[in-house]
């Protein structure tokens, strides 16, 4: 058979009944008729090299097959395997498939390279599919249309309920190296390039506002805040929490460090959980923290990585190591409550309220631990009320009877180092008392514990008066010398003062201090043995007005109980001097 191309062409018009066209070349037996043609269109042409066309007379439109194989629809002229025109006009053009019956499925194909593309319209089904295909075997839904324009990209196993759905993977928007991604699978939103940053609202004033108000960015960028839980946050991070006790939890996965970062332009601070210890400070070690609470043992170091006590203060360089200071009110103070055991119904033992003072012991590099020295505070031995409420002063780490070297109760009684008892009338221990006396130029014997500024009230020429009588046994600390005259030759000639100490005598009618008696040599260099126990030179003396004080003697000014003290000033021949002044002496009892 030959080729429908190798034909004559026949035009239109020269057609018989007799002529055909052939419609297929399987079998010489599939021809068409010119009759048969004319039942449907009135015009028929056969061209040699456009091909052949079938164009109806009342619309100048059909088909075309041109000689390169091109089928043309309503397009005389085909430039692609299937080219439909709109000869027709707007309202005519249409490609449309139709099922006769509405549980018809509907589709068409495009095949390439094995991979076959269906668009389908399901039996009894009002969505459209497109679906993909390897070897026209069984198909995989990829888009998914419904009546009302919702749109899904999945396998069209799920009811479209929003406008736009994805299932099955990842969605990305691309542009250029830069793409955001949304991951269903880990419900996550990220950058498709390393290094990229994801930016909500960046180029808007607008507010990010996560959840219902669980999260919210103030987007200002003279003051950016960010809120949890409040959607008016006054701080660049507030924190609002509900019902929950914990309101921030920061955890990591290392079972031996976490720590936290806060900075400025200059400075930096570390907050860390290391092994147990919760520290602050300038590096994000605990090592190098300055504060650290040791979460274990509950207690807390300052300046030291292991805190030794429930509050441990240490410092290499600063002496003082803690100061308490209150300027914003009239009273100030540093308060301690009462120790006290569980059982306070049948418990009778200490209620020690008492601070320590320590020191290490040793020199040098050899330094041992430090040791308790002083300790301060309410001291209560448990047994009856003989030290309830007693303010104590105790020495060494115990809190003996024996430790105790001062005792202060309630009604002021003040024992230094004695045995404390509730029925003392005066006070005991260790008391430095002042005395001052005004002498006149004849005057050599000064009664140093019977305190008057009256003219020679307790001075005299004679060696039989005055003298004191100690009341307790003591030690001259302290002369002072103050005077008016301005001319002091007798003083820078070389006077000397003198203290003496004697027994007292018994018999007469006045004691006396006998050791006065005899002169005192000139420029002595050795105390005499009659009751001179101490002395100094007062050629330091030199302008009126000026208080002198020495506190150097030679020899020592002690006494006890009962003995009789004295104060001579004197020439170095032994005669008094031609200097009026006020005799001033710091003296020490000790009363037991």
């Amino acid at each position: 058979m030959a080729k429908f191309t190798d034909l004559t062409p026949i035009a239109g018009s020269s057609m018989t009944t007799g002529h055909v066209f052939a419609v297929s070349t399987s079998t010489d037996t599939f021809q068409l008729s010119l009759d048969a043609l004319e039942q449907s269109f009135t015009g028929l042409t056969a061209k040699d090299t456009n091909g052949i066309s079938f164009i109806g007379n009342t619309v100048p439109s059909g088909v075309t097959v041109g000689d390169n194989g091109f089928v043309g629809i309503d397009n005389t002229n085909p430039t692609f395997s299937l080219h439909v025109g709109d000869y027709g006009g707007a309202t005519n053009p249409e490609f449309r498939i139709t099922g006769s019956t509405t549980a018809r499925t509907v589709k068409s194909t495009i095949a390439a390279s094995g991979i076959y593309w269906q668009a389908a319209k399901k039996a009894n089904d009002t969505d459209y599919y497109l679906q993909v295909s390897e070897h026209d075997a069984a198909y995989t839904g990829v888009v998914n249309i419904d009546k009302d324009g919702n749109f899904g990209i999945f396998d069209g196993g799920e009811d479209l309920s929003n406008k736009f759905y994805v299932s099955g993977g990842d969605v990305k928007f691309q542009s250029g190296v830069s793409g955001i991604i949304f991951d269903p699978g880990y419900a996550e939103i990220k950058t498709s390039t390393a290094g990229d940053i994801l930016n909500f609202n960046k180029t808007n004033t607008d507010d990010v506002v996560l959840g219902n108000d669980i999260l919210y960015v103030v987007n200002n960028t003279s003051s950016p805040s960010v809120g949890i839980g409040t959607n008016s946050p006054s701080f660049p991070l507030e924190v609002q929490g509900g019902s929950e006790q914990t309101i921030i939890n920061m955890q990591n996965l290392s079972t031996s460090r976490s720590r936290l970062r806060i900075s400025n332009s200059s400075n930096a601070a570390f907050m860390l959980l290391q092994n147990g210890l919760f520290g602050v400070g300038s590096a994000s070690s605990a090592v190098s923290s300055s504060l650290i609470y040791d979460t274990v043992s509950n207690k807390l170091g300052l300046g030291t990585t292991a805190p030794s006590n429930k509050i441990h203060v240490f410092s290499s360089a600063e002496n003082r190591l803690t100061n308490f200071e209150g300027k914003a009110s009239s009273v100030s103070e540093v308060f301690q409550t009462n120790n006290f055991n569980n059982d306070e119904v049948t418990y009778t033992g200490p209620r020690h309220t008492l601070y320590t003072f320590g020191r290490s012991v040793g020199t040098g590099p050899s330094f041992t631990a430090n040791q308790s020295k002083w300790g301060i505070g309410l001291y209560d031995d448990g047994v009856g009320t003989t030290y309830d409420d007693v303010f104590v002063f105790r020495v060494d780490a115990n809190t003996t009877d024996s430790s105790i070297k001062a005792e202060l109760d309630r009604d002021g009684n003040f024992d230094i180092k004695g045995s404390y008892t509730t029925s003392n009338s005066y006070s005991k221990g260790k008391f430095v008392q002042s005395y001052h006396t005004r002498c006149v130029s004849s005057d050599l014997y000064i009664n140093p514990f019977s305190e008057s500024s009256a003219t020679s009230a307790n001075v005299s020429s004679s060696t039989e008066n005055p003298f004191a009588v100690a009341p307790f046994a003591g030690e001259i600390k302290k002369i002072k010398i103050i005077t008016a005259d301005t001319d002091l030759t007798d003083f820078t000639a070389g006077a000397r003062f003198e203290i003496s100490v004697v027994n007292a005598s018994s018999g007469g009618v006045n004691e006396q201090l006998n050791s006065f008696n005899s002169i005192a040599s000139s420029a002595p260099t050795s105390l005499p043995s009659n009751g001179v126990v101490a002395q100094f030179a007062l050629k330091g003396v030199s302008g009126a007005g000026t208080v002198y004080s020495f506190e150097s003697f030679s020899g020592s000014a002690a006494f006890t109980e009962g003995q009789l003290v004295q104060y001579r000033i004197s020439q170095v021949n032994g005669a008094a001097t031609d200097i009026n002044s006020t005799i001033m002496s710091t003296v020490s009892f000790t009363i037991d």
